[in-house]
């Protein structure tokens, strides 16, 4: 039997005592992962842990059990909610159906109703597993895969390969509608030690969620999963974000199995398609490389978003990579084998000379799509030329290539560091500006600096040392912690002076990390003074 993960939430301690000490939880299959006295509190351990349910009561401060179960059923969290009444009312129940409640229970809580709930909603836990773990539903969806040559189709359309007028032809032959407001590409790759089974339940999660939001087709294409998206507008990228976040952490708890994603930008028509394609794998391309990442949207990787150049051969691709994302020694590796490569045929050195020129053009668009200056001698286009015609011997090509690449990389980084490090500082000016504001979230941040929520948290965190969380609310109690110490104003007026508005909650998160209330905290430090 599976044990499934619960957090619990109720205002009052001694029914939350009472249910922890209660209910044989290990014998019903379930584990308690957490528990909340407030609305505020279970919300954030839900976003935390990720259980498979929560059993909340309605009536709590900050934040009630409703608008809880809209808030997580808003951001397409995969979780079952049982939540508590002391009203027989009508209007509570339809709320809590249309937000997705799977059980709605009236206090006094029976406790022996209370277990039989809960072999139900395990039953129905196990069911949904068996259903997305289930080897014979695997292998059928296996046999069901795409048609062949709608599968051709999409593949042809992203690589550019056939007229708008023969794509218009095919997509009313295969009883494809592309009339939608807007579309993006999705570039998704399991890891290589995932059977093909779990690989395909994977792609069946991502598109579930994905499909919750949005038209999707998928398919393969080169041993990638490609997710063409129908939108309705084109402004649903942090949706999609959010989408392959949660089918993220689904992977991870049903299946122990990890993707990397790659999103473009939204387009406005199909024709477009070819480029949206071209930078999910290059947003792909970033997150393969960078191993912590999971989803990766192209543009939080790319300071421009200029239509991508042809692509090159394979023997200069790994070089390009290594340039972008690797290290030195990844960078001297991809060096090597290329030269090795090209010394197998018997060049001139003139004709050696321009294929080095050639490979360092073909790299040089590197710096228009990061926007780096080329205003060192080494890098720059005018004297470019002139050095490498210069060089009188193949070592002497060879080590000005292994520079130059190095120099490169270099460059690069140095951008994106520079950049995350802007990115940061400006959230931090604005949080230290801009406290006061009740409604100061990760959300509005990112609306406001047009990122991520996922990149963003990872950069704030990286850079400033702490998550944006705990630094507003950390920057907030620091100044509450002065006005209580330098001024006579009522607790209240302060809370609402550093952005929370409700007296309670200001009290609740000021002693939950000072210790003690803001009454009390004044009196210490004027007993102190």
């Amino acid at each position: 039997m599976r044990t499934f993960s619960i957090v619990l939430a109720d205002d009052e301690p001694q029914i939350l005592h009472g249910m922890l000490g209660g209910i044989p939880w290990e014998q019903l299959g379930f584990s308690v992962a957490a528990t909340a006295g407030n609305g505020q509190e279970a919300l954030e351990y839900v976003q935390k842990l990720h259980p498979d349910l929560l059993i909340s009561d309605i009536k709590m401060p900050f934040l009630d059990g409703l608008e809880l179960a809209r808030i997580l059923h808003d951001a397409l969290m995969h979780i079952k909610i049982v939540l508590f009444s002391g009203w027989d009312d009508f209007e509570y129940a339809r709320r809590a159906i249309s937000y997705g409640v799977s059980e709605y229970v009236l206090k006094p809580i029976d406790f022996e109703e209370m277990q039989q709930l809960l072999f139900k909603l395990h039953a129905e836990l196990e069911e949904e597993y068996d259903f997305r773990t289930n080897r014979q539903r695997q292998e059928k969806i296996y046999q069901q895969s795409l048609p062949l040559l709608r599968q051709q189709f999409f593949t042809q359309l992203l690589q550019g390969k056939i007229t708008q007028e023969y794509a218009a032809q095919q997509m009313e032959l295969l009883d494809l509608s592309f009339t939608y407001p807007a579309y993006a590409v999705a570039l998704m790759q399991t890891q290589n030690n995932e059977d093909i089974l779990t690989q395909i339940s994977v792609q069946q999660i991502v598109e579930e969620m994905l499909g919750k939001v949005c038209t999707v087709y998928s398919f393969g294409m080169y041993e990638q999963t490609v997710y063409l998206l129908g939108l309705p507008d084109t402004n649903s990228s942090r949706l999609i974000l959010k989408s392959l976040e949660e089918a993220a952490h689904m992977s991870q708890r049903m299946l122990k199995a990890k993707f990397s994603c790659g999103l473009g930008l939204c387009c406005d028509t199909w024709m477009q398609l070819e480029t949206a394609y071209a930078q999910a794998k290059d947003a792909l391309e970033y997150n393969v490389v960078a191993k912590e990442d999971v989803i990766t949207y192209y543009g939080d990787v790319t300071p421009n978003n200029r239509a991508q150049e042809p692509d090159w051969t394979c023997l200069l691709e790994p070089l390009e990579l290594a340039v972008k994302h690797g290290n030195t020694e990844e960078i001297s590796g991809e060096v090597k084998k290329l030269l090795e490569a090209i010394q197998k045929h018997k060049y001139s050195f003139n004709e050696y000379q321009l294929i080095i020129l050639d490979i360092i053009f073909s790299l040089s668009k590197l710096y228009r799509r990061y926007q780096i200056q080329e205003e060192d001698g080494l890098a720059g286009s005018k004297h470019m030329v002139m050095r490498i015609l210069s060089l009188r011997t193949g070592e002497e090509l060879n080590n000005w290539l292994y520079n130059y690449c190095d120099f490169t990389s270099r460059s690069i980084q140095k951008q994106q560091t520079d950049q995350n490090a802007i990115l940061a500082n400006q959230a931090r000016d604005y949080v230290d500006n801009h406290f006061s504001q009740p409604d100061l979230s990760v959300e509005t941040m990112c609306q406001l600096f047009n990122v991520s929520a996922s990149h963003f948290s990872k950069v704030f965190r990286r850079e400033i040392g702490t998550s944006f969380l705990n630094y507003l609310t950390q920057r907030r109690l620091d100044e509450a912690a002065r006005l209580l110490t330098e001024t006579e104003e009522k607790s209240r007026v302060i809370g609402e002076m550093v952005g929370y508005p409700e007296p309670n909650y200001f009290s609740y998160v000021f002693k939950k990390n000072r210790g003690v209330s803001p009454a009390k905290y004044r009196k210490q430090e004027q007993a102190n003074a």
